[in-house]
């Protein structure tokens, strides 16, 4: 049995989708923030990054709500290639953020006036479509091998059924 070209696989095109979804809200986040909060936790994605953040549980706050809003020119400063960041709330207090800071220093510094309770996680953007390549092509790489093997072992099967038939 010949095997599937890669066009037609379900493999290649998922990953292509993937991808194209993730570049897609890479260039949207540049543009919007987007954000959908459920008490205590928040997940976005602005200038770059995706973010997951735990508030502190004493916030009031509304129990659901979704946003979505268009970013100014020159808000925050935008970099292609922020970096990944984990943080936990310090509960000090630090003088107000520059406004040339970058998205991530901005995070790092609301996070450090928050309790101890309260963290944040930022992906960018970048991690994730690097991320989804590597899973794709890891799956690319393992369809290519099982089809070479089925296609080694196929003949061999076929061979030790036609010597017992004829026993």
């Amino acid at each position: 049995m010949k095997p599937k070209p890669l066009h037609r696989s379900i493999t290649f095109w998922s990953g292509i989708l993937v991808m194209i979804f993730i570049a897609w809200v890479w260039v949207d986040s540049s543009r919007f923030a987007s954000d959908a909060y459920r008490h205590p936790y928040r997940i976005g994605t602005v200038r770059g990054i995706v973010y997951l953040h735990r508030e502190s549980a004493v916030r009031i706050t509304p129990p659901a709500t979704m946003a979505r809003h268009r970013l100014g020119p020159g808000a925050i400063e935008f970099h292609v290639f922020p970096p990944p960041l984990f943080a936990r709330g310090k509960q000090r207090t630090i003088p107000d953020t520059p406004p040339e800071a970058d998205i991530v220093e901005q995070v790092k510094r609301e996070i450090a006036t928050s309790p101890p309770d309260a963290w944040v996680v930022v992906i960018p953007h970048w991690l994730l479509l690097l991320a989804a390549i590597t899973v794709w092509l890891a799956g690319l790489v393992w369809r290519d091998r099982r089809q070479v093997r089925a296609g080694r072992s196929a003949p061999e099967e076929r061979s030790e059924r036609e010597c017992s038939g004829a026993l």
